[in-house]
């Protein structure tokens, strides 16, 4: 009976380490996204290159980073690829979609959780509806419309914390306010 009891206790206790060892377990570290095969980050300008072939066209952005415009299914909307002129590493991309699915961005919320902050890009997307769901730790960022769920772009960078993305992107990225209304 006492070697029954011992049994219990040694089997229940070893449960319970696996169980602790599992649970607290640190998680892998985060992988930079990749988009098209680039590793945002970690390519520098001659692999994003070598991966996609020559930009569509090239110029600087006021936060001294090249960007490079690669055809998407919108001639007037192209991706784009901002490499930072000092480390020449591709530090942004901007995946531009054109596909209205209701819903979809659900899917990105049951993947990473709720966004870190939604905010508003910089450019024509906010008056329509659309909002920046930023999830820094995946280094993913979804510009979509919150009462329709459809996503128009998806921005992808190196894993952050929402202080240093909203710093290092500020120029890409504004306050965004409800509209008044009368």
């Amino acid at each position: 009976m006492k070697t029954k009891i011992i049994a219990i206790l040694v089997v229940v206790s070893l449960a319970s380490l696996v169980y602790l060892f599992f649970r607290t377990r640190s998680h892998p570290t985060s992988i930079s996204p990749s988009f098209k095969n680039l590793q945002v980050g970690t390519d520098t300008k001659n692999d994003v290159l070598s991966k996609m072939g020559s930009p569509l066209s090239s110029s600087l952005s006021s936060s001294d980073r090249e960007k490079l415009d690669y055809s998407s299914q919108n001639q007037y909307w192209p991706h784009q690829v901002y490499i930072q002129t000092q480390n020449q590493k591709a530090t942004l991309v901007k995946e531009r979609l054109l596909h209205t699915v209701l819903g979809e961005l659900k899917n990105y919320i049951d993947k990473y959780g709720p966004p870190e902050a939604v905010l508003a890009s910089n450019d024509d997307l906010p008056a329509l509806g659309f909002r920046l769901h930023v999830f820094t730790a995946a280094g993913v960022a979804i510009n979509a419309n919150p009462d329709t769920g459809v996503v128009f772009e998806i921005w992808y960078f190196p894993p952050m914390t929402l202080a240093k993305f909203q710093t290092q992107y500020t120029s890409e990225i504004t306050t965004w306010t409800q509209p008044q209304t009368f």
